[in-house]
């Protein structure tokens, strides 16, 4: 460390590696991210416990992560809805997809078509 005559032990241990105790970027990044997540989290459980919010209108946390634990793991029902709901999102935009080709394609074909629903010909239609 070289010249350490005028520093005090606060200093020392400030300039040591050893004081020095850092996360790693990515976890601090996370706890920064979470943290007034957290701090809601537990004045919204704090506020139902202490009956300052009526828990029928409003559940506690604990109660939501409890229900869902049920949904997931005793009744197995999320995955069921959660199946059949996405099944439903994956065959509306298969069938979005197929319309929107065809029509597509059938604009890029087709001058009368393209005309038709151009914006173009309908202003210039109007002027007439």
């Amino acid at each position: 460390m070289g010249n350490d005559k005028g520093l005090t032990i606060l200093e020392k241990l400030n300039n040591s590696r050893l004081a020095t105790v850092e996360l790693p970027t990515k976890l601090s990044e996370i706890l920064q991210f979470l943290f007034p997540f957290i701090v809601l989290g537990c004045l919204w459980e704090a506020s139902i416990r202490l009956g300052v919010v009526n828990g029928k209108l409003l559940p506690a946390p604990s109660m939501l992560v409890q229900e869902i634990y049920d949904l997931l793991f005793r009744k197995h029902t999320l995955q069921y809805h959660l199946y059949h709901s996405l099944y439903r999102l994956f065959v509306g935009y298969l069938l979005a997809v197929i319309v929107g080709v065809a029509i597509g394609t059938v604009l890029a074909l087709r001058k009368m078509a393209r005309q038709m629903f151009s914006l173009t010909s309908t202003t210039e239609l109007s002027r007439r």
